[in-house]
């Protein structure tokens, strides 16, 4: 997947301090945010933790009880000024896609529109983009389901909008065609140069289209990041179990190293000492047969490519493995263990207070 980089900071959105609530309950909390021109972020996080409403309140389908929204410089919405979204300059595509079954898909394009030449001119221009341009003629019930999503960001695009927002926009797509779905549709956002927020609940999909990875959680922002940086080095215990499987071993820290069960491993950052939990992945771990060893498997998953092994280990703790999926071992299988790294592991205080967080295997 092509990531669009900003390299000098142009915000394009920015959230101040933003609240949202519904009656008693907070849906967003004293939550900020910016989003620079022409970059495309994910927003991930569990059901309920407020990604739709934020991009509610970013289209102005509600209003945030504190805090200021800001649009391409212009406030949008705070405690005295209200836009309403016909007027901010946002698209959004939604899951449903909520294309219109009486109109063909070029007339779905251009509604909203004012019409004419340079209007019909723009329609031509975004079917061109996704790549639709000899079905313009059909209706929506004549496009097949990737058809529709691709129908229904053109759409979105055709007005140039200021922002665009997708709602989980590739949830209803099976999984080989959500793939080639959504790759088409970052490309087609990267060629319009748009300013996007992709709200989804897929871990995987969010580190795949956002050149920066928004990890919400209980209406707060836990991190906002690259890619690269939420998954590899997370900014709470929360953050590396949501994003995948994460177990966290206990150690001792000094001069960028932790002294654990598994040797001495290097850690970020480098400068923690004392009592630290150091997060491994399953594909750092390593598992060998040996009646000696100081574990045992006791749950295999076949994951198609890969098969994991959960190690109950001698103190009770447990620890996920990932072996080929031609090298299964069976259950109850003696094993030893190994962590090999050739990057430093993110570690957190030791904290006996705070649980451990669970590996879905678990």
């Amino acid at each position: 997947m092509i990531r669009a980089h900003t390299s000098v900071p142009d915000p394009q959105l920015v959230l101040e301090q933003v609240g949202v609530r519904y009656g008693d309950t907070v849906a967003i909390d004293d939550l900020d945010l910016v989003v620079n021109r022409g970059e495309i972020m994910s927003i991930v996080g569990p059901s309920g933790c407020g990604k739709s409403s934020l991009v509610r309140v970013i289209a102005g389908l509600v209003g945030p009880y504190r805090g200021r929204v800001t649009i391409a410089g212009a406030v949008v919405a705070d405690e005295r000024t209200w836009v309403p979204p016909e007027k901010r300059g946002v698209g959004v595509v939604f899951q449903e896609y909520a294309l219109f079954p009486h109109l063909r898909l070029g007339d779905n394009v251009g509604f909203g529109l004012p019409g004419g030449d340079a209007s019909r001119r723009r329609v031509a221009e975004v079917l061109e983009l996704v790549n639709l341009a000899p079905l313009a003629d059909r209706y929506p019930h004549e496009l097949s389901g990737g058809e529709q999503q691709r129908a229904a960001l053109a759409r979105a695009l055709a007005p140039r909008p200021q922002v665009l927002l997708l709602d989980e926009p590739f949830s209803n797509l099976d999984r080989n065609l959500r793939d080639q779905v959504r790759h088409d549709t970052v490309v087609a956002m990267q060629e319009e140069g748009v300013t996007a927020i992709c709200v989804t609940h897929d871990r995987a999909e969010a580190l795949v289209v956002g050149s920066r990875v928004a990890v919400m959680r209980d209406g707060r922002l836990e991190q906002v990041d690259t890619p690269e940086a939420v998954y590899h080095a997370p900014a709470s215990r929360f953050v590396a179990a949501f994003l995948d499987d994460a177990d966290l071993v206990a150690g001792t820290a000094a001069d960028g190293v932790a002294e654990t069960r598994f040797g001495r491993l290097p850690i970020q950052p480098d400068s923690m000492t004392g009592p630290v939990e150091v997060m491994i992945r399953p594909h750092e771990v390593t598992i060998h047969p040996d009646e000696d060893g100081d574990g045992f498997v006791d749950l295999v998953e076949f994951r198609g490519g890969s098969i994991a092994h959960r190690v109950r280990l001698a103190d009770g703790s447990t620890v996920l493995a990932l072996r080929r999926h031609t090298d299964a071992l069976a259950l109850g299988t003696r094993v030893r263990v190994e962590v090999v790294v050739e990057h430093p592991l993110t570690a957190f205080v030791r904290d006996d207070t705070v649980p451990m967080p669970m590996t879905s295997a678990s």
